[in-house]
């Protein structure tokens, strides 16, 4: 650690500078349910994860 700051001294700066953006989407759906056709496309996947097929 103290190599990375001694050869880039600003990192911790732009590090502490540095926001994590809001997710509102992921691969091109939005994160928010509105209906229960959304809570569908929600609930599908993720049986489908607990089961593994």
């Amino acid at each position: 650690m103290n190599k990375v700051i001694s050869e880039k001294p600003k990192l911790v700066n732009e590090l502490n500078a540095y926001e994590i953006p809001t997710l509102t989407t992921i691969y091109n759906s939005d994160l928010q349910i509105n209906d229960q056709n959304d809570l569908k496309k929600v609930i599908n996947p993720i049986e489908f994860i607990k089961v593994g097929k």
